[in-house]
């Protein structure tokens, strides 16, 4: 886990730091009265407070924000996953989909880049299909996101994103447990 977010974080800092490097003079970034939409992948790794098992996720999200000024944006995100696990009793798929509500607080800095931070609430469903059983399960998450968004132009930018989130799962009549969750994302914004 550990060396993976090491990666990650190299990854997110070498397409950072040439963006801030290269940024152009433009004035490009997020005003008041914008509307984001955001088309993203993402890969996230959980760990479980119980120690067991080793879970590993692919996703899509689209998003969609408002800025109520040129920094604040508040909006809604809908992710559809597919992921993979392999726990004691044997290797399962799982299927999932998940509302977000988030703000998020954007820096304009002179130039193309647009760094950020903010919180989220998640809610998720799912469907697991495991050797020994198929079973359904819920979640609720509080989490953190920063990343930056780097303007290709007045209406366009691309996002990279890193979050950290703790959860809480109900797993029906198998209990429930606690987890965290580090991930990162990867995409193409669109302003209107």
């Amino acid at each position: 886990m550990k060396k993976r977010m090491a990666l990650v974080m190299a990854l997110v800092m070498t397409l950072i730091a040439p963006a801030a490097a290269f940024a152009l003079e433009a004035d490009w970034g997020t005003k008041r009265g914008d509307w984001e939409m955001n088309l993203v992948g993402n890969s996230d790794s959980y760990s479980f407070k119980d120690g067991g098992g080793k879970f590993s996720n692919t996703r899509i999200q689209g998003t969609l924000g408002y800025f109520l000024t040129d920094g604040i944006e508040v909006g809604g995100a809908l992710y559809l996953s597919a992921s993979t696990s392999d726990f004691s009793d044997g290797k399962s798929t799982s299927t999932t989909t998940s509302p977000r509500i988030f703000a998020a607080y954007h820096i304009n800095m002179q130039g193309n880049l647009t760094p950020f931070a903010g919180l989220y609430i998640e809610t998720l469903s799912g469907k697991d299909d495991n050797p020994a059983s198929t079973f359904t399960w819920d979640e609720t998450a509080f989490g953190l996101m920063g990343g930056a968004k780097y303007f290709v132009s007045e209406w366009a930018a691309i996002t990279g994103q890193i979050e950290f989130d703790s959860r809480k799962m109900n797993f029906g009549d198998s209990g429930s447990d606690t987890a965290s969750r580090f991930g990162f994302m990867f995409g193409l914004s669109l302003y209107f």
